[in-house]
């Protein structure tokens, strides 16, 4: 039986007609990192600001090939759940970018985009990509674990195929859950003809089905390329301009407006960096006091060893200062060791004092470093934070217990030291003396 090609007629986005109107579209960028450089609030307040100025629709440029899958299905669920065309233009779209490309009403792939390299002498040099590039791959994040990798392709595929907007006639809702299907089960490829009219995901190990062509999507990461993505119907290939794009959609014109939506999208992003910056200072700070203060905690004993043998009285200090009999009682001699003496006086009540500040050190950068931790649980925090702050807080928890443990105790070695200052600086004027009977 002889096969028929039907999936550019069902997919084709090209009308047969150009349209008289003009369609007005607020660009939205979707490039970088998924959750860093373009996040939900950003797309948000964009979509918001193209409904309230009544925008006939919005352009998703996706350049974006990796971020948190979860920051992907919060920013597709806006472009599914909204009344305005969603247009997504192809460069690179990958990973957590995957739901929000699927999200879009209507596609175009690009024939050219460009990326930025490393040149041979360590600076950074434009590269340019044509249409054999991959133009859509899975790209799941890094692991050891093989189980674990096939869990977060199935999971992204999830993601992307409940990010399906409704606007999707029966034909291509079935394309693209079987170009879904392909892209995140590397045991498929993509069928491009068949019987009945159907995209189907065919087995990558048998060729065997019936009337069906293929695109070897399990060969290539998985992945598409932008000429097998036109070809396969789902989007037209065009270059670069907004001409060709009114062309490709079917409208005379096109108005595009790009720096309101850009402005928007950085803004956002730059607000969330600064909130992650701000989170990850308050985290280091929190956790780096009471480093700081367990180190303290580790020097108290050597520095206590230390106030003790520094006492004049101690045994190994006592040969050094010598006593003569004067006025009916025993002192210190006159001359070196009487000046000995108030020199070791002095000495030991700095190191005595070393004892009472660490002490107070210690239980400052407790305080603050609780302070932080209340701080903490004022801010909001995003997803892809959360995991950091909570294995940061329980670190935390269990420092702070630890030097709770450690400094019991303290309290009577505080109290040692206040006497011995207050013995020592009597003793620097007015050294001990032995009162002889007469």
């Amino acid at each position: 039986m002889t096969c028929r090609l039907v999936l550019i007629v069902l997919l084709s986005l090209v009308p047969s007609a150009i349209a008289d109107e003009s369609l007005r579209l607020l660009q939205i960028p979707v490039i970088g990192t998924v959750g860093a450089d373009v996040t939900a609030e950003g797309v948000q307040q964009a979509l918001m600001l193209a409904d309230a100025q009544s925008w006939n629709g919005v352009m998703i440029e996706i350049d974006a090939i990796d971020g948190d899958p979860d920051d992907g299905a919060r920013i597709a669920s806006l472009i599914r759940d909204t009344e305005l065309e969603t247009i997504g233009i192809i460069r690179r779209a990958g990973g957590a970018a995957l739901p929000i490309l699927f999200a879009c009403d209507r596609w175009v792939v690009l024939e050219e985009t460009s990326v930025e390299v490393p040149d041979q002498r360590g600076g950074m040099q434009t590269e340019m990509l044509d249409r054999d590039r991959l133009a859509i791959q899975a790209l799941p994040a890094i692991t050891s674990d093989l189980a674990m990798l096939e869990r977060e392709l199935q999971r992204l595929g999830k993601m992307t195929m409940e990010a399906l907007p409704s606007s999707l006639d029966p034909a291509r809702r079935q394309a693209r859950l079987a170009l879904a299907r392909t892209m995140v089960d590397p045991s498929l490829d993509l069928g491009t003809e068949s019987e009945p009219t159907a995209i189907p995901a065919l087995d990558r190990r048998s060729d065997r089905t019936p009337g069906a062509k293929r695109i070897r999507t399990s060969r290539q990461g998985p992945g598409i390329t932008a000429r097998q993505l036109s070809a396969a119907g789902f989007a037209p290939l065009i270059p670069e301009g907004i001409d060709t794009l009114a062309s490709a959609l079917g409208y005379a014109e096109i108005e595009a407006m790009g720096d309101s939506g850009l402005l928007l999208v950085v803004d956002a992003a730059d607000l969330d960096f600064k909130a992650r910056g701000r989170l990850n200072s308050i985290v280091d700070s929190m956790i780096g006091s009471l480093d700081s203060a367990s180190s303290l905690v580790s020097a108290m004993p050597w520095s206590l060893t230390r106030a003790r043998l520094s006492m004049p009285d101690a045994t190994r200090l006592r040969h050094r200062f010598p006593m003569e009999l004067s006025d009916g009682g025993w002192r210190i001699a006159a001359g070196e060791p009487a000046r000995r003496w108030r020199v070791t006086c002095e000495d030991s009540i700095r190191r005595w004092s070393a004892v009472l500040e660490i002490d107070e050190s210690v239980r400052t950068l407790m305080v603050r470093s609780q302070d932080l931790r209340n701080e903490i649980k004022g801010l909001q925090v995003s997803p892809a934070d959360r995991d950091r702050m909570t294995a940061a807080v329980a670190c935390w928890a269990g420092s702070l217990e630890s030097l709770r443990l450690g400094t019991e105790g303290w309290k009577s070695l505080t109290s040692e030291a206040s006497k011995a200052i207050s013995s020592l600086r009597t003793w620097v004027d007015t050294p001990p003396v032995l009162t002889v009977r007469p």
